[in-house]
């Protein structure tokens, strides 16, 4: 039996959710606090508490003790305590829902079920499950609206990541929400080990570029990374936001602990892709952002690395002069630009679509269209040092080449011989 598709009436005050579970007003409230009854508060700090009758019928079927154990709360205080552990005993774990008030987009705050140390996640509806290494469930969190499952199945884009931001002991579980539905606010939010919600990032403000153009939010998460310093210092937790219709990109830089916006970096051009490591042996990670700069000046493929220590400014123009009014000059500590092929000439740029980091190797591959998933691409790898080491051209690329040149429009020569032409052609600044 399901109550999804049930429709929701709201009870207001105590009496009306005592009456519909038909027990007193004392014994709901006690419902509550045992069995997690799902209540919801309005927003202030005395507002009115109230709950919906799907959710407390889904409580019912999944949370709740069966009837014969909801009884009214006893006279004397020692057998209300015994009460409440049978109540307890019978549904053999906790289940607490939290008000999401002032927090929009939230139904409820978590659901937990077990002990363990979050280590996976999936995402079904509007809700985000988290279980421990052996798949029991620990909690869960339900939004207003559904998620894009789709993009949570999606490993390469770390849509959930799971570490100790506090040096603690205790693993956080940090979330970038992706609602289905385009006019819902998209975020970044921070649950502590047993799924309470610890902070939220809504990305973005109204920027105005060199031309005068103002841009205003909402700007939507693309990716975010967890870095980790090897002083003493909380991890901080880097988001990068693209503005939801134009070319804005801003590089957030936030406290673990709290989701205090420590400094900011505004790109000109999408930059989707992250990874953070150590590259120069100091002990600290840079953090590497993969995407495009599509000012006129440039128009490419684009990879760029700061110190994470160091993220603050906005991206420059050849000559140096930024592309966000009231800014100052970004603190990139290298930029590297991809060469375009010839099989670009149709498409505003290039970009990269994929950016990875293993064994002494940074891997950039690089789409030569403005689509993310198009075949046609060259993988460029570059050392720690950020030297070129490799290129390749992918199958897709190479039976483009073979077409323009059959008609004449490319010379003939081997696919060797581009591959090192163009990693020859890679600009390091």
């Amino acid at each position: 039996m399901s109550v999804a598709g049930s429709r929701a009436e709201e009870l207001r005050g105590w009496k009306q959710i005592a009456d519909y579970l038909r027990v007193s007003i004392r014994t709901a409230q006690n419902m509550e606090k045992d069995q997690r009854l799902p209540v919801r508060r309005g927003a202030g700090i005395k507002g009115q508490v109230f709950a919906l009758t799907n959710e407390v019928e889904e409580w019912r079927l999944n949370e709740a003790p069966s009837p014969a154990s909801i009884l009214q709360e006893p006279e004397s205080p020692r057998a209300a305590d015994k009460s409440r552990r049978q109540w307890l005993s019978a549904v053999g774990g906790s289940t607490l829902l939290a008000a999401g008030a002032g927090l929009g987009y939230l139904l409820s705050g978590f659901v937990g079920r077990g002990r363990g140390v979050p280590a996976e996640f999936r995402v079904e509806g509007s809700r985000l499950i988290v279980s421990s290494k052996d798949g029991g469930e620990l909690w869960r969190h339900i939004f207003a609206g559904d998620l894009t499952e789709n993009d949570y199945r999606m490993d390469t884009l770390r849509l959930c990541q799971f570490a100790d931001l506090s040096k603690d002991n205790k693993t956080e579980t940090i979330f970038s929400v992706r609602p289905r539905a385009v006019e819902d606010e998209r975020s970044v939010i921070c649950f502590s080990s047993i799924g309470e919600l610890l902070w939220k990032f809504v990305p973005g403000t109204t920027v105005t570029d060199n031309l005068g153009r103002s841009f205003a939010p909402p700007y939507w998460p693309n990716s975010f990374q967890v870095v980790r310093s090897r002083t003493a210092a909380p991890s901080t937790v880097v988001v990068s936001s693209n503005h939801n219709w134009s070319f804005p990109n801003q590089i957030a830089v936030l406290d673990g602990r709290t989701g205090k916006l420590l400094s900011e970096y505004w790109h000109r051009g999408h930059l989707l892709h992250m990874a953070n490591v150590d590259i120069d042996g100091d002990g600290e990670p840079e953090v590497l952002l993969g995407g495009v700069n599509d000012a006129p000046e440039y128009k490419q493929a684009t990879l760029v690395v700061f110190n994470n220590r160091r993220i603050s400014g906005a991206s420059k123009n050849p000559t140096g002069g930024v592309y966000f009014q009231g800014m100052a000059p970004g603190t990139e500590k290298k930029t590297i630009l991809f060469p375009r092929t010839p099989v670009s000439r149709p498409f505003e740029f290039n970009r990269v679509s994929v950016l990875r980091v293993a064994s002494g190797r940074i891997t950039a591959n690089v789409v030569e269209s403005t689509d993310e998933n198009d075949p046609c691409y060259v993988v460029y790898e570059l050392d720690f040092n950020l030297r070129p080491v490799n290129a390749g051209l992918s199958n897709g690329l190479m039976e483009r080449y073979r077409q323009l040149q059959s008609k004449g429009d490319l010379p003939n020569e081997p696919f060797t011989a581009v591959a090192e032409r163009l990693k020859s052609e890679i600009v390091v600044i």
